[in-house]
């Protein structure tokens, strides 16, 4: 899926990151795709058994920033989760949006000090990494 992790493409000047789900569960950046072809990567997560059960993955502009950086996974269990801010070296911080049908395990408890728990309620909070 495309989108901008490192924060830098304008509107003059176009250069989205292209992010990969490998079969092994490894997740990979390429930064600053476009007609100059693949630059560099910046692996984000090293293969995990996890992210073999990401379905769907999808990123968009839906925090504060003007950036592509929410990704977005369906899981393997119907959960859908959003990560945040998600940058060329780092997942952002996951939020479940759906939870998994009864009989899959119920997500963290919020912090109470959390700013999610105050905004999105705390059956939304999940833990920052998988």
């Amino acid at each position: 899926m495309a989108g901008d992790f490192d924060g830098d493409t304008t509107d003059t000047d176009p250069n989205y990151d292209l992010f990969v789900k490998w079969p092994d569960g490894e997740l990979t950046i390429y930064q600053d795709v476009g007609t100059r072809g693949l630059r560099g990567k910046s692996a984000v997560l090293a293969a995990s058994s996890t992210w073999t059960h990401a379905r769907v993955l999808a990123a968009g502009e839906f925090g504060a920033n003007n950036w592509e950086d929410d990704v977005f996974v369906r899981w393997s269990d119907g959960e859908v989760s959003v990560y945040g801010n998600t940058q060329a070296d780092a997942l952002g911080r996951e939020y479940q949006l759906v939870p998994p049908p009864t009989g899959f395990a119920a997500p963290a408890a919020a912090k109470s000090d959390d700013p999610c728990a105050r905004v999105c309620g705390p059956v939304l909070y999940r833990r920052s990494t998988r």
